[in-house]
């Protein structure tokens, strides 16, 4: 069996028990993909995430989107503050073990949310996770 890859490890371990809030709050998973030439873009995400060529894709700046989970949580006093140091973890993670690092959203009722940047090795690693948004 194969060990597993450090940066899968360590993105693992931040995502775990965390959740994308939306109509069916669902979990961050760390994925790894071949390595690709050149930067991260639409095109690329659709095509590595198998999605079909028609697919909408929006990049949404990093800070941003942890900004919005952080910003909603702090309000609900110590345990969404908690939660919200969580997520900030979760991103420091992704910065330190990725290069690049970007947010894609692809579709538009049911969104698949990809993190991503590109590994030590120069495979695309990070995580993903979906937003049910009607």
């Amino acid at each position: 069996m194969m060990a597993t890859n450090p940066t899968l490890a360590a993105l693992r371990r931040a995502a775990k028990g965390l959740l994308y809030p939306s109509e069916s709050d669902e979990p961050f998973k760390a994925f790894r993909w071949p390595a690709v030439k050149g930067e991260l873009t639409a095109e690329t995400i659709r095509k590595a995430g198998k999605h079909p060529d028609n697919s909408p894709v929006e990049e949404v700046p990093l800070d941003e989107f942890f900004g919005e989970l952080t910003e909603d949580l702090e309000a609900e006093g110590e345990e969404g503050e908690a939660d919200a140091e969580r997520y900030r973890n979760f991103e420091k993670t992704l910065r330190e073990q990725l290069e690049g690092v970007k947010v894609f959203r692809v579709g538009d009722r049911n969104v698949t949310i990809y993190i991503v940047g590109k590994a030590k090795d120069g495979a695309i690693a990070g995580a993903q996770t979906t937003s049910v948004e009607t």
